[in-house]
């Protein structure tokens, strides 16, 4: 599960399993910011189980270490997955109210300048950093990452 199989060691693995994946690779792909999507470190994840389970038998203590890890990883990828949806949320209606008050404000009390051309509301001009703090975009595979660790321990 945590480093790739040996198959010097177990010479008949990529004749049984034709896509490797390993938690080792997972979190090097996380390190170097190579999963833009959880649904990409979750079809590794669920890869890393099935290769197991495809590979030993069911009476094997590493078919059933599987089964175990899938449990476990599953409810926290979930977890991840709805943090991800309820901040994304927020921030999709804070910068649509944003945009509702820049426009109420443009329409009713925007200032000119020498040359009649509109100012804009210094207020508005910089969404991002006027963002609540609690809206910044998550580390969205912080808690998982920490499983991947919590794993190889």
């Amino acid at each position: 599960f945590l480093i790739p199989v040996d198959t010097k060691i177990v010479t008949d693995y990529a004749s049984i399993i034709k896509n490797p994946m390993d938690f080792g690779t997972m979190q090097k792909k996380i390190d170097t910011k190579q999963y833009t999507k959880i649904s990409e470190f979750q079809h590794d994840f669920e890869l890393v189980i099935q290769n197991a389970k495809t590979y030993n038998a069911p009476e094997t203590i590493y078919y059933r270490s599987a089964d175990k890890i899938s449990k476990f990883g599953s409810r926290l990828i979930e977890r991840e997955i709805t943090t991800i949806k309820n901040v994304e949320e927020k921030r999709r209606l804070y910068f649509q109210e944003i945009r509702r008050a820049s426009k109420a404000n443009s329409n009713t009390s925007a200032t000119t300048t020498p040359n009649n051309i509109p100012e804009k509301n210094s207020a508005v001009t910089n969404d991002a950093q006027n963002a609540p703090s609690n809206m910044s975009t998550p580390n969205k595979f912080g808690n998982v990452n920490k499983y991947i660790i919590y794993i190889n321990n």
